[in-house]
């Protein structure tokens, strides 16, 4: 039986050594070991089975077809198998934990306005839909669901819609400007401490995009720097921005004295009127008359004291006024110098032996003392010679 139980044990577990000890001893019948070669080792069983006469030669044929169909099936769906690699086990050294700082986000800072050197930071804002453009520095928007008008603080742009002041010099650039950047657009308000001013109007800084429209106007010369406390928030970088366009005469620093602290001069910026020249004053000629009756005719009595021609001499009562008609002169008037004649011609003797001829001479007709006349040419003795 111990032989058996080796036997079985093999045949399960390692079955040629199993299917030796099954032949070698005789506990097992011969169909039996047939059987079982058959079953763990066709090869083996088939030949015994073959060899054993204790089978007919169907059941052997029909074994081995059998077999055979198996075999092939077998080979014909055989697949290879992956092989499994083996994995060896690899101990890790446990290391302790380093704590991994996860990176630094970047601060993402808020964007600035730079101009003329100056950089202001943009806060928060309210937005703001810019509905009308009043003036360079006053405009109406719709913020909150509700109509405001809004003055911009810190500028003074030149007036062109006041009440009681006419349009200054650079007002309606500044108006064309501000239309320009903010009509349609939507703008962002800052305030400042105080809120409204006097009239109700809303006091803000106006943003248009990351740019401070105050500053812009104040850099492009349209407006001063006004300052109302206690809406002062920008005044040192706003004084800033207009040193700058003060230095480059820009807009309203391109007149002199125009624009002051105390607001816009109106007298500096009316155009100069250049004086006309003066004729040239001829030196006053010295005037004297020798006496009364020189100046009377000379038209010019009686003289006044401090007229030309006034002399004391002139003046015989002393009353200021000279050759009037209490005035007489005791000297005669010199009497103009002759004029020399020119010397007379010697008269020439013509004589015509006709009236013919003196027709012939133009001359006829002939007055009585005319060059020519003789009396057998006057016939009638009128004194006319030639006269027909």
């Amino acid at each position: 039986m111990r032989s058996v139980f080796w036997t079985i044990l093999f045949l399960i577990f390692f079955f040629p050594v199993g299917l030796y000890l099954m032949w070698k001893h005789r506990h097992f019948t011969e169909t039996a070991r047939v059987i079982i070669s058959l079953i763990f080792f066709f090869p083996v069983g088939l030949y015994f089975m073959w060899k054993n006469k204790h089978f007919t030669n169907p059941v052997r044929i029909g074994v081995t077809v059998f077999f055979v169909i198996i075999a092939m099936v077998s080979c014909a769906t055989d697949k290879p198998t992956e092989t499994t690699p083996v994995v060896k086990e690899v101990k890790e050294e446990v290391k302790p934990e380093t704590k991994v700082e996860a990176p630094k986000k970047e601060e993402v800072k808020p964007a600035a306005y730079e101009i003329a050197g100056v950089s202001i930071v943009k806060p928060n804002v309210k937005t703001a839909d810019v509905l009308e453009v009043i003036d360079g520095d006053t405009i109406k928007v719709k913020v909150d669901g509700k109509e405001e008008t809004v003055r911009m603080i810190l500028v003074d742009t030149p007036e062109t819609k006041h009440p009681s002041k006419p349009v200054q010099p650079w007002g309606p650039e500044a108006s064309d400007f501000t239309k320009n950047e903010l009509s349609g657009k939507q703008v962002g308000l800052e305030l400042d401490a105080q809120e409204r001013d006097q009239y109700g109007r809303l006091l803000a800084y106006v943003w248009l995009g990351n740019q401070l429209f105050n500053g812009a106007l104040l850099d492009k010369g349209y407006a001063r720097v006004a300052v109302f406390p206690p809406n002062t928030k920008y005044v040192d970088q706003f004084r800033t921005i207009q040193d700058h366009a003060r230095t480059g005469k820009s807009g309203i620093w391109s007149i002199e004295n125009y624009a002051t602290d105390n607001g816009f001069n109106d007298e500096a910026a009316k155009p100069k009127q250049q004086a006309s020249p003066q004729p040239e004053q001829k030196p006053a000629q010295t005037v004297s008359y020798k006496n009364c009756t020189e100046a009377r005719n000379a038209g010019v009595a009686p003289i006044n004291q401090g007229q030309p021609g006034y002399a004391k001499h002139l003046d015989r009562d002393g009353d200021g006024v000279a050759c009037e008609d209490n005035d007489f002169d005791s000297t005669p008037a010199p009497q103009p110098a002759p004029q020399p004649q020119p010397a007379p011609q010697p008269k020439q003797n013509v004589y015509y032996k006709n009236c013919t001829a003196a027709k012939a001479a133009g001359a006829a007709p002939l007055h009585r003392g005319d060059p020519g006349y003789d009396s057998h040419l006057d016939r009638d003795g009128d004194g006319i010679a030639c006269e027909r």
